[in-house]
């Protein structure tokens, strides 16, 4: 009895420290999507660490992770997946994406947002991301807190809104980043948002942050 007890809480012990399943798919898309250069013909396709997704005009797609996070790309974007327990990031090259985070399904429970010139890291929250172009980046943290860092800086500051605190990060020519601090509310409303959160049965709450 006592030989297998002592394989039950051994047992036990192995199984609470195996990192839990990340379930990454592809749920939704409308208009042209690739999937690392191959067309999207179906949903349900899973998204692997280095896959890369473009949306062409006129088009947009919904990932969700493991149920409760939903992660949204809207047309003439290019974006870099690296959705593992321990080393979590989403590189944009270009384009537009928006967020809401509702479960932790990292080690750390953020992930990293990186973008030419601003990098991010994300907990339970929603946002909205555009990069405009090589040298600008808007990033609107619409309800809740991020940690936004200049790109090449290791930390920058939390910026935490019950409504909407949007940023745009700047490239000077001689490699600085600028920051406009009141750029005003871009590319994203609130009914859009609250219809990503309603996707994954979840609400946004605008009177405090998440």
């Amino acid at each position: 009895m006592k030989k297998i007890t002592i394989l039950a809480v051994f047992v036990f012990f192995i199984s609470c420290g195996k990192t839990p399943e990340i379930k990454t798919i592809l749920t939704a898309f409308s208009g042209p999507v690739k999937l690392n250069s191959i067309t999207v013909n179906n949903t349900g396709v899973s998204i692997k660490p280095g896959d890369s997704i473009e949306t062409g005009e006129k088009s947009f797609c919904d990932i969700i992770i493991n149920e409760k996070n939903l992660l949204r790309i809207s047309e003439n974007s290019k974006i870099v997946f690296h959705i593992t327990s321990k080393d979590c990031f989403i590189k944009i090259e270009k384009g537009w994406l928006a967020g809401i985070t509702r479960a932790k399904f990292t080690d750390e429970g953020r992930y990293k947002i990186n973008t030419p010139t601003v990098a991010a890291a994300v907990r339970g929250t929603s946002f909205c991301v555009k990069v405009e172009d090589e040298k600008n980046t808007y990033f609107c943290v619409c309800n809740g807190t991020i940690n936004l860092a200049e790109a090449g800086k290791v930390s920058g500051e939390d910026v935490t809104a019950s409504h909407h605190a949007a940023k745009r990060f700047t490239k000077e020519s001689d490699g600085s980043i600028k920051t406009d601090s009141n750029p005003g509310l871009l590319y994203h409303t609130d009914k859009g948002l609250e219809e990503m959160a309603a996707v994954i049965n979840e609400k946004i709450d605008w009177s405090h942050p998440e």
